[in-house]
């Protein structure tokens, strides 16, 4: 099948890579990172919304957070399913916050249980969870400056940007107005 891709971070734009099925699931392609969004205001279904990042590093673990502009939907980017669902779980049972998995484990969690953006907890034990996730994060995946960066991770969703990416509708891009609610733009016979 092809996929449309969202390439590069901070100025995305489109690409597209072909991609194996297996038991009708999307086997992600080589090189590509993938990026679930669920929405989690109750203001519509909570359905996950899964596209293929390209131009992000090699990822060996996972990425949750519900800081995630504009929306501050749950957001989780990785390389494989199973981290992405221990880091996005985490978080979820936290009440809001971030999380980094990796081998099969939550390595680090920040637990922002006040809208998912904020903590009641005092400052100095803020701050050593932010960077136990953000040390978490680095051992995930090579940061590659300028762009490549951990604060990418917060506006990776940002639709309001100019380029596609990746909500809890789907791929959207403000410029043209062009919404994919899933990547897969052909099935290949």
């Amino acid at each position: 099948m092809r996929l449309a891709t969202i390439d590069k971070p901070r100025f995305t734009q489109w690409g597209e890579i072909e991609a194996d099925a297996f038991d009708g699931f999307i086997v992600p392609p080589e090189g590509t990172t993938m990026i679930s969004v669920t929405h989690r205001h109750g203001k519509a279904e909570p359905v996950t919304r899964t596209g293929f990042l390209t131009g992000w590093g090699t990822w060996n673990g996972a990425f949750a957070t519900t800081v995630s502009h504009d929306s501050h939907n749950l957001t989780v980017f990785g390389g494989n399913e199973e981290d992405m669902t221990l880091a996005a779980n985490a978080v979820i049972k936290a009440g809001g916050g971030m999380a980094a998995a990796s081998g099969g484990k939550v390595t680090a969690l920040l637990p922002l249980p006040l809208s998912g953006l904020v903590s009641d907890a005092p400052l100095a034990e803020v701050s050593a969870g932010f960077q136990a996730v953000r040390e978490a994060v680095g051992k995930v995946v090579e940061w590659q400056p300028p762009y490549l960066v951990f604060k990418a991770c917060f506006g990776a969703t940002l639709a309001c940007n100019i380029g596609p990416h990746q909500t809890d509708m789907g791929i959207a891009d403000v410029l043209t107005g062009k919404l994919l609610e899933t990547p897969v733009l052909e099935v290949l016979a």
